[in-house]
């Protein structure tokens, strides 16, 4: 009986030591670091001041900043691939950034033969506020930004992302070399019963510093 307590106490001496050791390995870690699919996808040495790492596409078809606070779920709905013409994956924030809200980043890669500015501008009607859509043009790209705040709670309502702050912003990217888009979509859920605030200023930054930072890799 000695024999066997003093086992069980020395595998569980074993087992907590070794939840220390993880515990203490992760300390100091971002969210992304943390995350054995999301180290698949980024470069953990690239790291910048303001906490973005560069992000590689599996298919190798762009590359862009992913912010530290999110992790890619590993699960079948949430990271899709199809050869190498579409790619889908999502991203969350986890209750260390807030207990009163998640943020939710959906990237959409596709190579989209019909592609054109009416069309571009489509896959953002359901966000634009009052049909609000900015266009802005670069020499590698074109970039398309919408915001709305939606009221989930009444109806799904509508009201102006300026006044209110966004908790929805889209942007749409083509590649003016070739026929490659991508689609980005980022929210913030507000958790019932929980109040939240969203800068018009910081969000849109945001989205736009991960919409510029897409570079299409060279066919």
């Amino acid at each position: 009986m000695k024999r066997a307590l003093f086992g069980l106490a020395i595998i569980l001496f074993i087992g907590v030591g070794g939840f220390v050791v993880v515990n203490a390995m992760n300390q100091g870690k971002s969210a992304a670091e943390q995350s054995k699919f999301t180290r698949e996808f980024i470069d953990e040495k690239s790291k910048t001041e303001d906490g973005f790492y560069k992000f590689t596409s599996k298919i190798d078809q762009y590359t862009m900043l992913f912010p530290e606070k999110f992790h890619i779920n590993n699960s079948p709905s949430s990271y899709e691939v199809h050869k190498n013409y579409m790619e889908l994956w999502n991203a969350t924030t986890d209750k260390s950034v807030s207990k009163d809200y998640v943020n939710t980043l959906q990237i959409l890669y596709y190579n989209d033969e019909k592609i054109n500015d009416e069309k571009a501008k489509e896959t953002l009607r359901d966000v634009a506020y009052n049909q609000q859509i900015i266009k802005k043009e670069f020499s590698d790209k074109l970039i398309y930004t919408a915001a709305t705040n939606t009221d989930f709670e009444i109806n799904e309502k509508r009201k102006d992302p300026q006044k209110n702050g966004p908790n929805m912003i889209a942007a749409f990217i083509i590649d003016k070399n070739s026929n490659r888009t991508i689609k980005i979509d980022y929210s913030t859920v507000c958790f019932e019963g929980k109040k939240c605030s969203y800068d018009y200023s910081d969000q849109m930054n945001f989205v736009e510093k991960l919409a510029q930072s897409i570079k299409f890799s060279q066919k």
